[in-house]
């Protein structure tokens, strides 16, 4: 060993230390700022049946095994043991079921795969296995969803885990390491049942790496069925009395986790019947896709160094013939094939493609190093390297911007494809206004309605809150509507605003894109005093003033306090209904108010319900007396009340006032009977001044 080698090993801790730390840090760093998932909504509310009843029935067509969920369980029980004190404890508590807490646990997960990564470094060598590392850490889609509460990063971890010590056997025979390798095997397929995929590819690019070695050693005797079928004979011998251990450590593990620890007696049959179905869910789901989409959508937009290195890698163990290169490489080939090949496809499966990239890009970097420095002069050799290395920072720093911007500026927009069905960041303002809410209603007790079809991840975010009821489609079945918060999808909104008796603002969102959703919040909590006010009465009204003449009279303000000489007034107004997206469309330059004064003529006495959608601030007033405060330099936010009216002429004021960006202003109300409509210019007059 040279003087290098030798400071290259002692540097080797160093190294390690440091890629950890930093790729940890990207994996914890602002955890919880993206919205939860579709899936992650799912997965939660699989972890709050776990722990209020201790059972996680396996379900076959859910084909996820149950790992994701028991290495969870300690987790939040941790995570309520801080929340509700050592005094208040109960293991049941599912105050420690938080958006940190669960990805925490595939954040650490992530953390210990790159260790794992590294410590392949007998299979790819030390720099080899610091390459992968690398690339493991920098993958745009490997961080996204390591940063998600669902299986995939569990199936990377155990399979480098299957691998590495199914090599390490292979080089050392100590049994330690088949019964790590075998424990890996089986954690895969509990954590999901589609690990026969897995198994296949691998015994295949185990078979092929073989076969293509046989070839290139330019042996002339055929090769024999009989050798092969042998080989799972001799590997058993090999492990001699371990062998019947192994097996029956496997068997245990997954009857144990399959059947929830002996409370589901079906579980490990189950596991089983899952195939037939993943079968058919491969062929006949809505996720399906093209053969070439990981490449065309993904790999080439978001993993172009780890492609790169690894065809460098893959060309490199054909050109070797060397056979833990060929196994890498047909690894690698084998999984791209058979997730191509599956026409069910979602951008995070798209990581069991990048790993075995990874590893044959590390075997790539291992092997250009040392065949530069066995091939060329020490300086001209380091000439290269240096060059080398250099082109592959460039390309690590390129990559690294967009990943960066993915996963932490740009993780709800689907412009990227990574971005699946996922939620907005405007649930994010959705909850702190929910959370408000309760801080006045008395508590998270207090009753959410929640009626809309598609509301996933909203179970796991409402999870503290017991009494959120999800009524799905059908608002029919529910006798009061009237509720503290309410989430209503936009269809329902008319079946429901009939049905209100409370006061709401109402901020609509895009629970997802193209999924929106309305956030009804009862503006009686506001009062101080609380004194819940239903229908307001104004049944004083008077006829027809003299001289007065259709439409309103407008005026005109600079500013927002309507305040010194209007800008302009106009007599005979009906124009207060307006979207204005940019200050060109403006009629005014902003920040300017607006004021609407005159008398509005009831034909039919009743129950109107009024509303105001504003952006900026907005005010109703009638008969002196306000109707809605929906003031503030805010955006579009919808309040409405119901008023019991008198037939007749009512004083009106309308106030309205923008800052600046987008100006928008809607004036609506519900007649008897009848739906909600844009207020009728008709219906107002003013008296010249």
């Amino acid at each position: 060993m040279n003087r290098f080698d030798a400071l290259r090993r002692q540097a080797w801790p160093i190294v390690c230390t440091v890629l950890l730390l930093f790729f940890g840090a990207t994996r914890l760093y602002d955890i919880s700022s993206r919205p939860l998932h579709h899936d992650e909504g799912v997965n939660g509310i699989f972890m709050k049946n776990l722990i209020q009843t201790g059972v996680w029935k396996y379900d076959p067509k859910n084909y996820h095994g149950p790992t994701l969920y028991y290495l969870q369980l300690v987790p939040t029980w941790i995570a309520s043991y801080f929340n509700d004190g050592a005094a208040s404890f109960n293991p049941k508590s599912i105050s420690g079921l938080t958006t940190v807490s669960i990805r925490l646990t595939i954040a650490f997960a992530g953390i210990l795969l790159l260790w794992l990564v590294l410590s392949c470094w007998p299979m790819l060598g030390r720099l080899g296995a610091a390459a992968a590392c690398i690339l493991v850490g920098m993958s745009c889609d490997i961080l996204f969803v390591s940063r998600y509460f669902i299986h995939e990063t569990y199936m990377l971890v155990f399979t480098v885990m299957a691998v590495s010590s199914a090599h390490r056997y292979r080089q050392t025979k100590e049994p330690f390491y088949a019964y790590i390798a075998a424990v890996g095997a089986t954690l895969m397929f509990a954590t999901k049942e589609t690990t026969v995929f897995h198994f296949l590819v691998l015994i295949l690019a185990l078979a092929c790496a073989k076969a293509t070695k046989w070839l290139a050693d330019g042996r002339v005797e055929p090769l024999s069925w009989r050798d092969a079928q042998a080989a799972p004979r001799r590997v058993i011998n090999g492990l001699g009395q371990h062998a019947p251990i192994i097996f029956t450590i496997c068997i245990v593990i997954w009857a144990l986790l399959f059947s929830s620890f002996l409370t589901n007696w079906k579980g490990p049959f189950d596991s089983t019947r899952s195939f037939f179905i993943w079968g058919a869910e491969g062929v006949e789901s809505g996720h399906v896709k093209n053969f070439f989409y990981y490449f065309t959508d993904i790999i080439l937009r978001y993993e172009t160094v780890v492609v790169i290195f690894g065809f460098v890698g893959i060309l490199a163990a054909f050109i070797r013939a060397d056979l833990k290169g060929l196994f890498l490489a047909y690894w690698t080939l084998g999984m791209c094939g058979a997730y191509s090949l599956i026409p069910y496809k979602t951008p995070w499966l798209v990581i069991q493609l990048v790993l075995p990239m990874a590893f044959s890009a590390g075997y790539g970097v291992q092997t250009i190093y040392d065949e530069v420095r066995a091939r060329l002069p020490l300086v001209r050799a380091r000439v290269v390297l240096a060059a080398f290395a250099g082109v592959g920072l460039f390309l690590i720093i390129a990559e690294g911007r967009q990943t960066f911007r993915v996963n932490y500026h740009e993780y709800d927009k689907d412009k990227h494809p990574q971005v699946y069905a996922h939620t907005t960041r405007d649930v994010n303002d959705i909850m702190a206004k929910i959370d408000a809410a309760a801080s006045r209603a008395g508590g998270k007790k207090m009753v959410i309605n929640v009626f809309t079809d598609i509301y996933w991840p909203m179970p796991l975010y409402l999870v503290q809150y017991p009494n959120a009821r999800f009524w799905g489609g059908n608002p029919a079945d529910c006798k009061d509507p009237d509720a503290p918060v309410l989430l209503v999808m936009p269809k329902l909104q008319p079946e429901l605003d009939a049905r209100l008796k409370d006061i709401y603002s109402i901020k609509t969102i895009n629970l997802r894109p193209g999924i929106p959703m309305a956030l009804y919040t009862n503006t009686n909590l506001t009062n101080p005093q609380g004194v819940v006010t239903r229908t307001l009465d104004l049944l004083v009204s008077q006829p027809r003033p003299e001289g007065a003449r259709s439409g309103l009279r407008m005026e005109a303000f600079k500013g927002v306090g309507f305040a010194g000489k209007p800008l302009r007034v106009v007599n005979g107004e009906t124009a207060y209904d307006f979207n204005w997206e940019t200050d060109g469309d403006k009629k005014w330059e902003a920040p300017f108010s607006l004021r609407w004064t005159g008398y509005m003529n009831i034909e039919r006495a009743g129950l109107y319900k009024v509303a105001l959608e504003s952006d900026d601030g907005s005010w109703l007033t009638i008969d002196d007396t306000p109707i809605i405060d929906n003031g503030g330099d805010h955006p579009v936010i919808k309040m409405s009340r119901t008023v019991n009216l008198s037939a007749g002429y009512h004083k009106f004021e309308l106030k309205y006032f923008d800052t600046m960006g987008g100006a928008v202003l809607h004036f609506t109300w519900a007649p008897p009977g009848s739906g909600e409509v844009p207020v009728p210019g008709l219906n107002f007059v003013y008296t010249p001044q």
